[in-house]
């Protein structure tokens, strides 16, 4: 889930191709770097380029089944935000609880989550928490989200 705070006006929509297995392991908001081939992979290491997804997950893609809307399948290529944004998220590793101020990297645990930067200066940061875990409703249904900004 990723919910949009900010404009789009520093913001970056691109569409990239993904690898085939994205497309079906992954949910709105799941943080994306390239591979070898150029092609959108979740992430699965800490990264000094990562972005969200920006494509809707498919029904229910949220609970137990991922994968996003028909459109990524037939196409095979995935919209990303790159740039400057605030949005509301629960794709992140709950091993470290983020607090306001934490910068977040991309998890080596958990393949497409955010996490709290343990080594700030080695690690490039790729956001700040702006806002604790808190339960937000969305599309009818509850999630534990943070909020934060890219840097």
């Amino acid at each position: 889930m990723m919910k949009l705070i900010s404009d789009l006006i520093m913001a970056e929509r691109l569409d990239i191709v993904e690898d085939g297995v994205l497309s079906v392991s992954g949910v709105m908001g799941s943080w994306v770097t390239y591979n070898s081939s150029n092609q959108m992979v979740l992430t699965s290491a800490q990264v000094a380029l990562a972005y969200p997804v920006w494509n809707e997950s498919a029904t229910l893609a949220e609970g137990t089944n991922l994968g996003y809307t028909p459109d990524v399948a037939e196409t095979g290529v995935v919209t990303v935000l790159t740039g400057h944004h605030r949005a509301l998220t629960n794709q992140y590793d709950t091993a470290i609880e983020p607090a306001v101020g934490n910068t977040l990297v991309a998890s080596a645990a958990v393949v497409g989550t955010l996490v709290v930067n343990l080594t700030p200066g080695a690690t490039q940061a790729l956001a700040v928490c702006t806002k604790a875990p808190h339960t937000v409703s969305y599309r009818g249904t509850d999630f534990t989200c943070i909020e934060y900004e890219t840097i």
